[in-house]
């Protein structure tokens, strides 16, 4: 478990500060970038192709030197040396986007002991750690099994629990959800609540606005390495200007709960409550039924009720 005190007033557990990132001999980047990580709150970075989205993670671990600007942690500027870099990137886990690119052990348990070996921990340390984090992550069952046998959505959790291993403050992921089919998104969404039980805060990437909307408690929007709007899901994805700019698509919950408000099924309290399309539909049919205390007509949502069953 993590043992990250919860943030002093105004002082965010890590900070990017004016970022710049310009690639040798490539495109820029990162343009300025301001960003509060604050302990305990999802965060998801959001925006196309080519926005700034993983480089800012790479800036974030400290796996990458900004041009301009600091990252800071719990208030304190990161220092460009070496020594200083890898203490950091034991704060600030990083999970890359292809598993294959971290995996490459004979067995579940090798690869998920490497970080907690490479600590400096003794083979029993190491090995207590990792069959906790094996434990807490429901992974046991893997423990000896040759990664590269297991199932993409498996290399990705073994992936995220060999950097749990290492007991980061932060754990910072690209597109974990990328190339899953739904049972395996939901099992890694199930292993982040984990690590977030654990006192583990959560940063990542993705392309799947409907799944950001569910899961973030703050949304960040980058479009040619610059913020574009920073905030809730409800502010940053419901303003289709900003989504325009950064050439996203609102998710489609954001027009149902539009439509069900105007039909007068929720109002705009109750609409921010709900996160995902089945817990609409569970709205509308209980409401449609005359349950929940409804004065509602039976049949006034009609339309919206065919919409959500399209879904």
């Amino acid at each position: 478990m993590t043992s990250t005190s919860p943030d002093p007033a105004g002082v965010p557990l890590l900070r990017a500060v004016g970022l710049d990132y310009t690639y040798p001999a490539g495109p820029v980047a990162l343009r300025g970038v301001n960003l509060d990580i604050a302990t305990g709150r999802r965060r998801a970075l959001l925006g196309a192709n080519g926005s700034g989205k993983s480089t800012l993670l790479l800036a974030l671990n400290a796996s990458i030197l900004a041009d301009a600007g600091c990252i800071e942690f719990q208030g304190e500027a990161i220092g460009t040396s070496r020594r200083e870099r890898n203490l950091h990137r034991r704060r600030v886990g990083l999970v890359l986007q292809d598993p294959d690119d971290q995996l490459f052990s004979a067995s579940v348990f090798e690869d998920v002991s490497f970080g907690p070996l490479n600590l400096g921990l003794d083979d029993a340390s190491a090995r207590q750690r990792v069959e906790e984090v094996l434990d807490q992550l429901a992974l046991t069952d893997l423990a000896d099994r040759p990664a590269h046998l297991l199932s993409f959505g498996q290399r990705k959790r073994v992936a995220i629990a060999g950097v749990a291993a290492m007991r980061p403050d932060v754990m910072a992921l690209d597109e974990p959800f990328a190339g899953l089919d739904p049972m395996a998104r939901r099992e890694v969404v199930d292993t982040l609540a984990r690590l977030e039980a654990s006192g583990t805060t959560i940063v990542l990437t993705t392309h799947d606005l409907e799944l950001a909307y569910a899961w973030a408690d703050d949304v960040t929007l980058l479009n040619d390495g610059e913020v574009l709007a920073d905030g809730s899901p409800d502010a940053v994805l419901g303003d289709r200007t900003v989504c325009e700019r950064a050439r996203l698509d609102p998710p489609p919950i954001i027009g149902l709960l539009e439509a069900a408000v105007g039909a007068g099924w929720l109002t705009a309290a109750q609409a921010s409550e709900v996160r995902t399309v089945d817990q609409l539909r569970q709205v509308i049919e209980t409401r449609s039924s005359g349950g929940s205390g409804s004065n509602m007509e039976p049949d006034s949502g009609g339309a919206l009720r065919d919409a959500l069953h399209e879904r």
